[in-house]
């Protein structure tokens, strides 16, 4: 009973191991994602959020800020990065669903700072 006790223990071990060593190699993927060539946009135009997904993508305001594409050229991208068997978590899933179906707006919003 104490060597079955000792297997099972050193088996969680190694799965919390890998589990944790699966989590940061993500981590390091989404901070890095930019960098790769499966990355299709400028890193100039990306700005990292982390969470709920990882990136917004402005993609074509580099170029538009140096006079080089119109506002027609813009488009605004939201990416998730994932790596290995990853999936994309139910609050991402809706978030695509919304952007899918349009829900997406922009808003300025002024804040009184008179003293």
């Amino acid at each position: 009973l104490q060597q079955l006790h000792q297997l099972a223990l050193a088996d969680a071990r190694k799965r919390s191991v890998n589990t944790s060593r699966a989590v940061l190699k993500g981590k390091m993927a989404e901070q890095f994602a930019p960098l790769f060539p499966e990355f299709h946009y400028l890193p100039s135009d990306a700005k990292f959020l982390g969470d709920p997904v990882d990136y917004v993508v402005f993609s074509g305001y580099s170029e538009f800020r140096e006079g080089l594409k119109t506002e027609h050229d813009l488009e605004v991208v939201f990416i998730d990065i994932k790596s290995g068997q990853a999936r994309l978590t139910k609050g991402q899933q809706a978030i695509a669903q919304a952007i899918k179906a349009g829900k997406v707006r922009f808003e300025t919003i002024r804040i009184d700072i008179n003293d």
